[in-house]
């Protein structure tokens, strides 16, 4: 009987690692970004020096024309209800992809992209879009991908 039981939870636990190893890679609290991302900040430094603030991060693969309908994550991953319209500074861009930023939803308004130093270029990391990038921390509402 103890080697049924034996059997029974061995197989759990193994059954167990195979889902959290088909779990796929997000960004994490603390600054943790896998590839094929473009991760997203509340803090800056990828929420490296929270100073007492929440450790508020998500990522995205698509296009995203309204910011408003996405929220942050917390340091557990939940989401929480503050949303990501214009709350973003810092990003890193893990994906194949230009990310071009916008200030208005629909990708309209003054685009942040028009330039090429504006654009936020695979394996470029941005620790404070404010002053890296001439006021886009915290102004950010929609975001669209070029490959």
């Amino acid at each position: 009987m103890r080697r049924i039981i034996s059997a029974f939870a061995v197989s759990i636990v193994a059954a167990a690692g195979l889902m959290l190893a088909a779990s796929p890679a997000a960004a994490t609290a603390n600054s943790q970004c896998p590839s094929g991302k473009l991760c997203l900040y509340d803090g800056l430094n990828w929420n490296a020096d929270l100073s007492g603030n929440a450790d508020l991060w998500s990522d995205i693969t698509a296009n995203v024309a309204d910011l408003r309908r996405y929220y942050w994550h917390n340091e557990s991953g939940a989401i929480t209800h503050w949303s990501m319209q214009d709350d973003i500074t810092s990003i890193k861009n893990r994906t194949r992809c230009d990310a071009y930023l916008y200030r208005d939803i629909d990708y309209g308004g003054d685009i942040f992209g028009t330039a090429p130093d504006f654009v936020v270029r695979p394996g470029e990391y941005y620790g404070n879009l404010g002053a890296a990038n001439r006021g886009m921390n915290n102004n950010i509402t929609s975001i669209r991908f070029s490959c």
